[in-house]
């Protein structure tokens, strides 16, 4: 079946996570296993090892489970004849979502800041495609290769971006913006990375934020390229 070639990414992303972690814990989480347990709980909640209170079993799932729709993941049950990724429940799918297009597998755990400053400004979930496949590829990075979440909350994730936090750049070479930023870091900019700020205290959430106006492409905007990174 056909599906949404970010979702494919996206699964990758996660499955090379899970065979990491199976390769360096002592219980050897088997995210493909097919028990009847696995055919209840998803590889993600497993993989965690998440308790039932946080986790329920469900018999017969036919859509994702409330954590991984809340954390941004794929939700995977293995069923008898393999993993399979569940779709949304119908009342967290975008309008007119479908399996080639818009959040009918996954939410989106991140907007977009227009205009303002991040934590009053205008966000939006519109955005050029290129920006949400970097974007992908950014998050896939983060989840792999760190244990530090990028999405999270902290004193300091409103001002130091996801980039910076996950390879735990120190003050001296990437410093933290001022209390209320609306633009992209120095680091970011320049290693043409998609700047993220997470405004946890407010429930705001994870937002990229636009170039510096003198960074911008001639008349870019949120949809067409070159507004919140340079090619």
């Amino acid at each position: 079946m056909a599906v949404d070639p970010s979702i494919i990414q996206m699964m990758d992303a996660q499955v090379t996570r899970w065979e990491k972690w199976e390769n360096n814990t002592v219980w050897a989480m088997i995210w493909k296993a097919n028990t009847s347990t696995n055919r209840k709980r998803c590889s993600e909640t497993r993989a965690l090892g998440l308790n039932r209170q946080r986790s329920p079993y469900v018999d017969n799932p036919t859509t994702a489970c409330n954590f991984c729709v809340k954390s941004g993941k794929l939700c995977v049950i293995n069923g008898i004849h393999g993993p399979v990724v569940m779709p949304l429940p119908v009342s967290e799918r975008s309008a007119g979502a479908t399996p080639l297009a818009g959040n009918f597998f996954v939410k989106r755990r991140y907007t977009s800041l227009v205009s303002g400053h991040v934590t009053n400004g205008l966000r939006t979930s519109i955005v050029d495609p290129a920006i949400i496949d970097k974007m992908n590829a950014q998050i896939a990075r983060w989840d792999v290769n760190s244990h530090v979440n990028w999405a999270g909350s902290s004193p300091v994730s409103h001002k130091r971006c996801s980039e910076t936090r996950v390879q735990q750049f120190r003050k001296a070479k990437n410093p933290p913006a001022w209390e209320n930023p609306n633009e992209a870091c120095a680091h970011c900019v320049a290693n043409k990375i998609l700047c993220v700020l997470v405004v946890g205290q407010l429930g705001l959430g994870p937002v990229v934020v636009p170039l510096p106006v003198s960074e911008r492409s001639p008349g870019a905007t949120p949809t067409n390229g070159g507004y919140y990174v340079k090619a």
